[in-house]
């Protein structure tokens, strides 16, 4: 389907008038949105099968958020929205992970922050390092460990729903109407971050905005980042 789809958006069987361009435009959006969809769903099962493999290597944090960034601007160009990354405080920071599964994770928490922050707003990805596994973590590494954080400037998450958005099929709110998707994209992210020894966290205060973060552990070289 996506693939004649493009194949009209081309015009490889003629040109297309405007009216008839909006309707193959659609059809690429919501066939892509479906996708995804079902993407997700079999990455869950494959998850839940134990069928899911991650490698455990370097990671360079700084160049990893800023192909982050680049891959979320034109959605967050659409949501007007403004987007940053202190990459800077990143510089020689690294992770261990797989690499294709921690962006696959940065990914959706900054496509969920764009999807839950009203226009105008702010999503922004900050690095932090503890000396400490982050909460409910227990875990025998004794090095420090390198948290991505995601704040928005969204409609937030109350007390009550704060755990319950990590269960497969479940969003949080905001103004009343779900963003769109199956809900899969925190499940599958937490799954991927506990395989890589590592997790993902909330902080969120209703009507401010929240914080995901995901905790990993960190290699070297290793300096303070703020």
């Amino acid at each position: 389907m996506l693939g004649f789809a493009g194949l009209l958006e081309l015009g490889v069987h003629g040109a297309l008038n405007e009216p008839q361009a909006e309707q193959v435009r659609r059809i690429l959006s919501s066939g892509r949105h479906l996708q995804a969809l079902v993407n997700d769903v079999l990455d869950l099962a494959r998850i839940e099968a134990g069928a899911t493999r991650v490698a455990r290597q370097a990671i360079d944090v700084g160049s990893l958020c800023m192909r982050v960034v680049e891959m979320a601007e034109p959605l967050a160009a659409e949501r007007q929205l403004t987007l940053t990354a202190n990459a800077s405080l990143a510089d020689g920071l690294e992770v261990w992970g797989d690499e294709d599964r921690v962006r696959q994770i940065l990914v959706n928490l900054v496509t969920n922050a764009c999807k839950f922050t009203p226009p105008r707003g702010t999503v922004a990805l900050r690095c932090s390092v503890s000396s400490r596994a982050p909460e409910g973590v227990a875990s025998p590494w004794t090095g420090a460990w390198v948290g991505i954080e995601i704040a928005d400037t969204g409609v937030g998450i109350g007390a009550a729903m704060q755990e319950r958005v990590f269960a497969p099929f479940v969003q949080a709110m905001g103004n009343g109407r779900e963003a769109g998707g199956a809900g899969l994209g925190l499940a599958i992210s937490r799954t991927l971050a506990r395989l890589m020894q590592g997790e993902v966290t909330l902080r969120s205060t209703p009507g401010e905005g929240s914080v995901f973060a995901l905790w990993l552990q960190a290699g070297a070289p290793l300096r303070e980042a703020g």
